[in-house]
């Protein structure tokens, strides 16, 4: 007989009579889905933050000697991985904000030259940071 070949056990059940599939739900099954903002609205910095503080709070608040020493190895991965973005994403900022500094020094620079002076200017500019 098939392991997947339905069985009758020696007392007649099938084993699905004290299954009650009329009874209360599960209460983590029966909650709708959160509501999620769309990703121009998600602030990167402020979830990686809180994502990183839950998974410190877990790691100081679990006893090594109850928890596998697989699951903590993943908790330490992922806080890796989340301090990674979090460096990631502050160096993208730093570095965006820097173009714009850079930027507008240009401009002011710019205004500076004789007008004979920014047309050309612009002009080599512009063919420079052409893609």
């Amino acid at each position: 007989m098939s392991q997947y070949t339905p069985h009758t056990e020696s007392n007649g059940n099938t084993g699905l009579e004290n299954l009650d599939l009329y009874g209360k739900k599960d209460n983590k099954t029966t909650q709708p889905l959160a509501a999620y903002k769309p990703l121009s609205e998600l602030n990167l910095e402020v979830e990686l933050a809180e994502l990183y503080g839950q998974a410190k709070a877990f790691l100081d608040n679990i006893n090594p000697a109850d928890v596998p020493a697989n699951q903590i190895s993943q908790v330490y991965n992922t806080i890796n991985t989340i301090l990674k973005e979090i460096v990631k994403t502050q160096t993208e900022l730093h570095d965006a904000e820097r173009g714009k500094r850079v930027e507008a020094a240009i401009i002011q620079l710019i205004k500076t030259l004789p007008i004979e002076s920014q047309t050309p200017f612009i002009d080599e500019l512009d063919r420079i940071l052409k893609f």
